[in-house]
């Protein structure tokens, strides 16, 4: 899956649930719009549709802060 595609999908995911665009390159968690119980949701959604497993390293990683970074780390796990 192309990296636009996921960041689409993570876009669309955040503003589901925040009712907010929020920038690709922002880091999400410091919004103010996202909470630590969004963050256990983001998880899921990304473990469920993307089929892959998150580990502790993903959580520490840079990419795990912005939608671009997500995308980027979905792709490595999944390409």
């Amino acid at each position: 899956m192309l990296q636009n595609d996921i960041k689409k999908q993570l876009s669309d995911w955040f503003f589901e649930r925040t009712g907010e665009e929020i920038p690709e390159d922002c880091e999400y968690l410091k919004s103010g719009s996202f909470d630590s119980l969004d963050a256990f949701k983001l998880v899921g959604f990304i473990e469920k549709t993307y089929n892959l497993q998150l580990d502790t390293r993903d959580f520490q990683s840079r990419d795990f802060q912005t939608i671009s970074g997500l995308a980027i780390l979905i792709s490595r796990k999944t390409g």
